[in-house]
């Protein structure tokens, strides 16, 4: 219920418009008082309208709400894709809205890119949320040349309130 309080808030306070994509980064079913994934049934009661897709702390995993199933192809005849797990609801091929590995990664990719002032915007919140907790560091592990760029952009407009380290992910 509080995931589902601050998923509705978000869509809320933000004026969020019907159909508009609702992305949420970090949440961990180990610190959720049910100690397991939010699955569709949960994103579903939150919203209809939006499709809404929370990518795992780990980022090996995810939970998405069944517009954002329907909408990625998602389906009880989808097969796993190489490599990740469309997990499915007891006794049935249903998927239940938790998506393992490249199952998530595809959907993670087609997330809408945001624009520069609104990545700037967001990164200057986790920052400030960062600090607020009395966080002097933070680190991306895997950061692409994009995330790079604008933490140097970030930089250069002095938007960076705690030191970030980040280490480029190489292919």
């Amino acid at each position: 219920p509080e995931l589902q309080d601050t998923l509705r808030r978000h869509i809320r306070e933000r004026s969020i418009p019907s159909g508009q994509w609702v992305v949420g980064y970090g949440y961990d079913d180990a610190q959720l008082a049910e100690r397991r994934h939010p699955n569709r049934d949960d994103l579903d009661a939150v919203s209809t309208e939006h499709p809404i897709f929370l990518l795992h702390a780990s980022g090996h995993l995810s939970a998405g709400n069944s517009r954002l199933l329907a909408a990625q192809g998602i389906l009880a005849n989808t097969v796993d894709p190489p490599g990740g797990v469309i997990r499915r609801r007891q006794g049935s091929r249903e998927p239940d809205g938790v998506l393992e590995e490249t199952a998530s990664m595809q959907v993670y990719l087609a997330v809408p890119v945001p624009t520069r002032q609104q990545a700037l915007d967001g990164l200057a919140a986790a920052l400030a949320a960062c600090a607020s907790h009395g966080l002097t560091t933070v680190q991306e592990g895997g950061a692409l040349p994009e995330s790079v760029a604008l933490l140097e952009d970030a930089n250069a407009r002095g938007l960076l309130k705690v030191d970030v380290v980040a280490y480029r992910y190489w292919n």
